[in-house]
């Protein structure tokens, strides 16, 4: 049979679609207190606040910060979403690029603490790939500074370090339920206010955010339906084929919303799910750790010590560009969607070393759990075939 396994997703299904549309007379306040409860038990946060995406609800940070502090400039990882960047600029602030490592490709601290002056507003910890970064470290230079810590955690829901869940260390973390996150209801996110000092003017400044109108619902609604049904192998092929890929997901969330009652209520059904979805993707994450070990030219990301990932992709460094285009095009051709994952750097202008090296020779491996063993075979193939080349 023709088909191919999606890179990213989160295989939800049309039934939690239909009951969550069954919601939409709920109260939202009821909803709101239901999906805190579910952001509480997956992620470890309270004082949440929900947004209709993960970037919505950082310049929602960014724009608290800002009653507060008069500094400018804020300190982003080399390795990052190109929305992180643009946010930033879009508060009227200033990005400050930080070089990342290559052993765990995350914001390296070292080079955080060169980047810090007394512009600093915020640092930017993101955990890239569902794997955190030294937040400790990270949070440690930042109060000696009396500098800002915003966790990304778009990738990193449900991880941890020390048995403390990634989000729970900063001022403020921000969460993504785009559709290649680990919890994905086609679009969406949340903030949780971790510092007491900020919570009222948060309040306030999440009071004034407008809700999406009926339209919106019905268009979000349709798109949830898509989602599951075109992220199946089997017809996913033929969205990815065709160059669709993204489309079905594909939503206007530029401006600034709260999360609409419908994605709401998805969001109740998926969550429910979230610690048995997470469990599968570090599982299929330990197998391709195993398997890129064997390689001598490829090699994987280093976790931090005492921490527990969540994977919703598992990168990869090639030996160079050319390699990781010929082997995501021999996954691709072999039912497998291997793909770079960012493009493009967050400032075009900044030049990164290590950070250049991710954009030129990292690729991700899927984790979803549509995973076989003859994927895991076919990938331990492919790379053995390469890495001998490269011998």
């Amino acid at each position: 049979m023709i088909g191919i396994v999606p890179a990213l997703g989160t295989p939800y299904r049309v039934r939690d679609v239909i009951a969550g549309s069954m919601r939409l007379l709920s109260p939202r306040h009821a909803l709101e207190s239901e999906a805190r409860s579910g952001m509480r038990s997956a992620a470890g946060v309270d004082n949440v606040y929900f947004f209709n995406s993960g970037s919505s609800g950082f310049e929602a940070i960014l724009a608290c910060l800002r009653r507060f502090d008069a500094r400018d400039e804020v300190i982003i990882p080399s390795y990052t979403c190109r929305t992180v960047g643009r946010t930033v600029r879009k508060a009227g602030l200033v990005p400050r690029i930080a070089d990342v490592s290559l052993r765990n490709f995350s914001l390296d601290p070292v080079q955080v603490e060169q980047c810090l002056s007394g512009r600093t507003l915020a640092i930017i910890a993101t955990h890239l790939f569902g794997s955190p970064c030294d937040i400790s470290r990270i949070v440690t230079l930042a109060r000696a500074r009396n500098v800002h810590v915003i966790e990304d955690v778009a990738q990193g829901m449900g991880a941890s370090v020390d048995g403390r869940k990634v989000g729970t260390f900063g001022d403020f973390s921000f969460y993504s339920f785009g559709k290649g996150k680990n919890l994905s209801i086609v679009s969406g996110g949340a903030v949780a206010v971790n510092n007491p000092r900020f919570r009222a003017e948060f309040e306030r400044l999440y009071a004034g955010v407008s809700y999406p109108g009926f339209f919106d619902q019905v268009l979000r609604c349709v798109l949830a339906l898509l989602y599951p049904i075109g992220l199946r192998p089997c017809l996913y092929y033929f969205i990815y084929t065709m160059h669709l890929d993204g489309a079905v997901a594909r939503t206007p969330d530029m401006q600034c919303m709260a999360l609409g009652k419908f994605q709401m209520s998805l969001f109740l059904r998926v969550v429910t799910m979230y610690d048995k979805l997470v469990l599968c993707r570090i599982s299929n994450a330990e197998r391709l750790f195993h398997i890129v070990q064997k390689c001598r030219h490829f090699s994987c990301i280093v976790p931090l010590e005492r921490s527990r990932p969540v994977y919703p992709s598992f990168p990869v460094l090639a030996p160079d560009m050319r390699t990781r285009d010929l082997v995501c095009a021999r996954l691709r051709a072999a039912g497998i969607a291997a793909s770079s994952l960012f493009k493009k750097a967050p400032d075009e202008t900044h030049v990164s070393e290590h950070g250049d090296e991710l954009y030129r020779r990292l690729f991700v491996l899927p984790t979803i759990p549509f995973l076989n063993d003859t994927h895991f075979m076919t990938i331990q193939s492919v790379l053995s075939e390469f890495d001998t080349r490269g011998a």
